[in-house]
């Protein structure tokens, strides 16, 4: 009796396993980003912290789900190439936990697209419609072929055009946040060498976060349109949730160390009473103190010089018409 035909499980399998290596590699980036973000940002507000709480929690059962799909495709099912035929609701399960977290993930972005563009509302609704139409899209795609329960191929021939959707809309909406996010960051420049060096940071990291989200979403797209009834898609769908739990992490724990680069600029130098010399003293960005009206006022009365007994209460103001 002839042994049952084995397709190559070092693509279908193999490359599902290396993204799950993968994600798990994500994972422990995302372990420390929240350490260091609960460690550091101790003064944010709650719904901040309850967001990153909420997407480490899904991160991690994203990671579970996808090692038990592994498991039961590569241990379970051991020489049973007809098990690779059907989707495992752990598969399904994938999708509505990466479409939920980039729910939250874009959402937070969108936030801060309705800050910078000075709260208008139009421009931040159709962001809002945009994000909307990607998460039903994902959890329409989810439920049809968790309840439907056929096998790749049946699931490929009926709804296929809704896989395409989701994963086009996905990248879609990922690129024109980071896009916005940079118009709208280059926008606010103020004209100050160190303030639009920490602007160009930040729409570095805006533009990272969105290309790389946008590139695997396409990745997947391409993959799957090419073999779609094998698990080669899988491997870099996994990787998803990740970069948008780690874009989220990397946006809220950058603000440090954007902060200590402004605040190192923010400095002059005084001539020393007795002695004629210079001493320069830094002047940190959260001391700083502005006053409302079409001028602000940057003020420290805490600068103190010492000089033969002396002290003098230095008491520095710039004006200008954007801070």
């Amino acid at each position: 009796m002839s042994s049952p035909h084995l397709p190559n499980m070092n693509i279908i399998l193999g490359v599902p396993y290396i993204g799950n290596l993968f994600e798990a590699t994500l994972y422990g980036i995302t372990l420390m980003q929240t350490f260091l973000y609960f460690r550091n940002q101790r003064s944010d507000p709650w719904y901040f912290k309850a967001l990153v709480i909420a997407v480490l929690v899904l991160d991690t059962t994203n990671l579970i789900m996808s090692a038990n799909a592994l498991y039961h495709y590569m241990i379970s099912n051991y020489m049973n190439p007809a098990s690779l035929q059907i989707p495992v609701w752990n598969l399904f399960g994938l999708i509505y936990v990466t479409t939920t977290i980039g729910l939250l993930v874009r959402g937070f972005f969108t936030m801060r697209i309705y800050i910078l563009s000075k709260r208008n509302k139009i421009l931040t609704g159709v962001f809002v419609a945009l994000i909307l139409e990607v998460f039903a899209g994902g959890m329409v795609n989810a439920t049809l072929g968790l309840v439907n329960g056929d096998t790749f191929e049946v699931f490929i021939q009926k709804d296929l055009w809704i896989m395409y959707l989701a994963l086009v809309s996905i990248a879609t909406a990922d690129v024109s946040i980071a896009v916005a996010l940079c118009c709208l960051l280059r926008a606010n420049r103020t004209g100050f060498k160190r303030t639009d060096s920490m602007v160009r940071t930040l729409m570095i990291y805006s533009i990272n976060a969105g290309a790389l989200s946008a590139v695997t979403a396409t990745t997947t797209l391409i993959t799957f349109a090419l073999f779609p009834t094998s698990l080669i898609y899988l491997g870099v769908f996994l990787s998803l949730g990740k970069l948008y739990s780690n874009s989220l992490l990397a946006s809220l724990n950058v603000r440090d160390s954007v902060r200590a680069k402004g605040s190192s600029d923010v400095s002059n130098t005084f001539g020393s009473i007795a002695a004629g010399s210079t001493r320069t003293y830094p002047i940190p960005l959260e001391r700083m103190q502005f006053t409302s009206g079409q001028k602000n006022t940057v003020t420290d009365e805490s600068v103190v010089e010492e000089n033969s007994d002396q002290r003098v209460l230095v008491s520095i103001s710039k004006e200008s018409n954007t801070i």
